[in-house]
């Protein structure tokens, strides 16, 4: 890990460069990615009807979507969490052996990847009888303060909210979905049973304006990942390519460094089997 302060003083940005091998930066990936949404969990909330079902007015949108098309999918004022186009990584293999190496056996970790795996794997995979296109990724944010959702790309929202209550995750059995009528085909889902009425778009020029910014020189539009969080402060890009990650974050304050240190903390020796030269 080469860290790379912007300049003197303690209160500069600082810029991580990271490079590992497939499956180990996957399972690396993915540690980060549950770190990160690790304060995102939604308070419970009396439970109440499910909404109705939006129909979108607008055309389908091609997929996978532009990066600025994707940003925009996270609501106005909000933390987002953005993976792009699921399917390439899909298609480029998946370490499920070394994801369940590195996860303890019986924790949530664990069954997560038991559970991922069956949902993609086959000819005709659940998570595509489901409806779901993995070429329009999935975003995770906020519609207000404490409300957590995400949207992902589905023709069929109530049966890919079927689909999502078998994942073990908090309140997975309270997962409601329903079009976005503002951006089809994508959907957005909740585990919190109400569902934002008028859910706004947010400003992606914008937002791609200011990851630029914290992360100057990184090629965005290449990025298999991308995030904006306030707690901890970071913009983070992550980039998958053939034999080589990269991870790219940018963070103002030292506290977050505490918070990739654990995410990225060095896995068992045995997990070298799985390297590729």
């Amino acid at each position: 890990m080469d860290h790379r302060r912007a300049g003197p003083g303690r209160d500069r940005p600082v810029y991580i460069v990271v490079m590992m091998s497939r499956p180990v930066v996957q399972h690396s990936l993915l540690a980060v990615s549950l770190a990160l949404l690790a304060c995102r969990a939604p308070a419970p909330v009396e439970d109440q009807p499910a909404p109705v079902e939006d129909k979108p007015t607008l055309a389908p949108r091609t997929l996978p979507l532009s990066l600025p098309a994707m940003l925009e999918l996270a609501g106005e004022h909000t933390d987002y969490i953005v993976l792009r186009d699921a399917q390439a990584l899909v298609d480029a293999g998946t370490p499920w052996e070394a994801l369940l190496h590195r996860s303890t056996e019986g924790s949530d970790a664990a069954a997560y990847m038991v559970q991922l795996q069956k949902w993609v794997d086959g000819p005709e995979p659940p998570i595509k009888r489901a409806g779901v296109d993995l070429r329009g990724g999935v975003v995770l944010a906020e519609s207000v303060p404490g409300q957590a959702v995400f949207m992902l790309a589905s023709s069929n929202p109530a049966l890919t909210a079927t689909l999502l209550t078998t994942l073990p995750y908090a309140r997975s059995d309270k997962t409601v979905c329903q079009g976005l009528a503002a951006a089809p085909p994508h959907i957005i889902c909740t585990t919190q049973e109400t569902l934002p009425a008028n859910y706004r778009l947010g400003d992606g020029a914008a937002r791609l304006a200011k990851l630029k910014a914290g992360l100057p020189g990184i090629d965005l539009e290449a990025a298999t990942l991308v995030a904006s969080l306030h707690k901890p402060a970071m913009e983070l890009a992550v980039q998958i390519e053939v034999g080589r990650q990269t991870i790219h974050a940018h963070y103002p304050e030292e506290e977050t460094l505490k918070v990739l240190d654990a995410a990225l903390a060095p896995g068992p020796a045995s997990l070298l089997r799985f390297v590729q030269p």
